[in-house]
């Protein structure tokens, strides 16, 4: 707790010095601690207003995790886009994802951050296949995709989409990889 309002005072010197960036670390140290969204959200609004752009992709994870304010962060992601944040196309993906009926529209996103070689993208439209009766295959080929190009997490999710198929042995084999790469979870899948 200390060391929060330390970093919190030592942001807060940062801005008063004019440091625009601090706005958007401000607003994640805050989103971080219980009850304090509304001080985060106007943290990463005063860091778009100061020009730091990326701050879009803040405030759309923030919105993401708010019941009924799913168009806001959408469109906060649009923004987060347009300023080229890399990691605002996954985010957006996924807020869409869980939105029922806006699965297309998810696959549209991670698949346009595909062409644009956004890392992790394979992991997360195999995610979202994974998901969608009739599409195994296709994610079996996103997960292999993204483990060919490095994403070592994806054997897990290979792992849990074998075992959900009832393929237990290329499961096994899969959470056996996944394990070597440091996944802790898949020790507790392979069981």
């Amino acid at each position: 707790m200390a060391r929060e309002h330390e970093d919190e005072q030592a942001l807060r010197d940062a801005i008063d010095a004019g440091d625009a960036s601090a706005w958007d670390a401000l607003g994640r140290l805050l989103s971080s601690q219980p009850g304090r969204s509304d001080e985060a959200e106007a943290a990463f609004r005063s860091a778009i207003a100061a020009g730091e752009a990326l701050a879009w992709n803040s405030l759309g994870w923030l919105l993401t995790g708010q019941p009924g304010r799913e168009l806001e962060a959408e469109m906060a992601y649009h923004n987060a886009i347009d300023a080229g944040n890399v990691f605002a196309p996954q985010n957006l993906g996924y807020l869409l994802r869980k939105q029922p009926g806006r699965e297309q529209d998810a696959e549209v996103v991670y698949r346009r951050a595909i062409r644009d070689g956004i890392l992790g993208a394979w992991n997360s439209l195999g995610n979202l296949l994974a998901t969608r009766p009739g599409r195994e295959d296709e994610a079996e080929a996103a997960y292999n995709r993204a483990i060919a190009d490095g994403n070592l997490d994806a054997w897990r999710n290979l792992g849990c989409l074998y075992a959900r198929c009832g393929r237990h042995e290329d499961a096994e084999a899969a959470y056996r990889e996944a394990i070597a790469a440091g996944n802790r979870n898949a020790r507790r899948d392979l069981g």
